[in-house]
């Protein structure tokens, strides 16, 4: 309670600039929620808000630009679609399949542009160059096969997984 009240008074006049740093630690769901709602409320009225956090769901959610820190010092700055171009260069397809043969792996992995393709039971992992692969030509075909479409996805990275690649993956001191 302490800290929505914090923040209420903070924005009741409807400042032009808020800094925030991390004002969603230690807050139970709803008034997370509540909190995230009026941050964007403040956002969409106009309101410039500097936000700290660690969860990057929050920072997907409420910010345009974005920048990472890593030991003190900005390691990369931009917008979110920036960023996740910045280090993704690839692109991961996941398909479920009735079933998987030889023949067809082949034939996706002689598609310009895929990368690997790799058969874990009837799951197709297929890596491909960002930008490069279709996936109406792999889908076109697992049909020509004859093989059933189980389901389709395709994965998207997030800020979350931008900030693990460019900070490095290692549990720090």
């Amino acid at each position: 309670m302490q800290r929505r009240l914090n923040i209420a008074c903070a924005i009741v006049h409807k400042p032009k600039l808020v800094i925030m740093d991390e004002p969603t630690v230690g807050i139970d769901p709803q008034s997370r929620n509540q909190i995230l709602n009026s941050i964007k409320v403040l956002r969409d009225n106009g309101a410039t808000i500097i936000y700290t956090s660690h969860y990057m769901e929050e920072v997907e959610s409420l910010c345009n630009d974005v920048a990472i820190m890593d030991k003190g010092r900005i390691i990369a700055k931009g917008s979110k679609e920036e960023l996740k171009d910045f280090v993704y260069t690839e692109e991961k397809i996941i398909i479920r399949l009735s079933s998987v043969s030889f023949t067809l792996v082949n034939n996706i992995k002689a598609i310009k542009g895929i990368k690997e393709c790799e058969v874990e039971e009837n799951l197709l992992n297929i890596t491909s160059e960002k930008n490069k692969v279709g996936i109406s030509s792999i889908l076109t075909i697992i049909e020509q096969s004859g093989v059933e479409i189980l389901s389709v996805n395709i994965e998207k990275p997030t800020l979350e997984s931008v900030f693990i690649t460019l900070t490095g993956r290692k549990i720090r001191d």
